[in-house]
């Protein structure tokens, strides 16, 4: 690249980041008028184009990104922040998918195709999900969570129990899980237990 090209990638990227998405696209439109096919100005453009309203175009542009870069994650993790956004969780899946697929050891990928099973009611799948997370990021407080209302949903109230219990080993008096430990009380029939826990719930508020 141009020496030229590199300072107004970069005076767009300080544009970008500094929140004026409108200046930005604009370089890149002109960047991308001189280099049509250069995907690294192309992927830009698609971030600040979603931001800017136009999300169906931004959606397209890293779908068509994705024929021709294949081996970089951050793309398809792009593509599913931006298809989950927009409610299309199936789709949002997938991509997360297939960045879990290219970077195995990253448990984000896998947290984020969780969320997307549970959105698309498939809560055994997303148990799945939340575990993968967790065998390389055992201390993801917010993920066990994750994994406890994804083991309730399926009605493994055990596991789901002993997950909970993790958590608040973890970080006593974490509130999510002790809203999540009331439920499950109630559930497996120690309704005296869950009072407790929400009287405390109650004391903390």
């Amino acid at each position: 690249m141009s020496g030229n090209f590199d300072k107004q990638m970069e005076k767009a990227g300080k544009r970008h980041a500094a929140g004026d998405l409108k200046g930005a696209s604009k370089i890149y439109r002109s960047l991308l008028s001189r280099d049509p096919g250069n995907d690294i100005v192309k992927f830009y453009k698609a971030l600040a184009d979603f931001d800017l309203g136009q999300r169906d175009k931004a959606i397209d542009a890293l779908k068509d990104i994705t024929t021709r870069v294949r081996d970089v994650p951050k793309i398809q993790m792009d593509l599913g922040y931006m298809l989950e956004r927009e409610g299309r969780y199936e789709e949002a899946a997938q991509a997360f998918e297939a960045a879990s697929r290219l970077a195995p050891l990253d448990p984000n990928p896998y947290v984020m195709v969780a969320h997307m099973k549970m959105q698309t009611n498939d809560p055994e799948a997303a148990v799945g999900g939340y575990r993968k997370a967790l065998d390389l990021q055992p201390g993801a407080d917010a993920v066990r969570v994750g994994l406890t209302r994804a083991l309730m949903t399926v009605g493994n109230w055990a596991e789901a129990a002993v997950e909970v219990d993790r958590v608040l080993r973890a970080k006593p008096g974490h509130t999510g899980a002790m809203a999540l430990k009331s439920v499950i009380c109630y559930e497996t029939g120690n309704p005296e237990e869950a009072r407790k826990i929400a009287d405390f719930e109650n004391r903390l508020m």
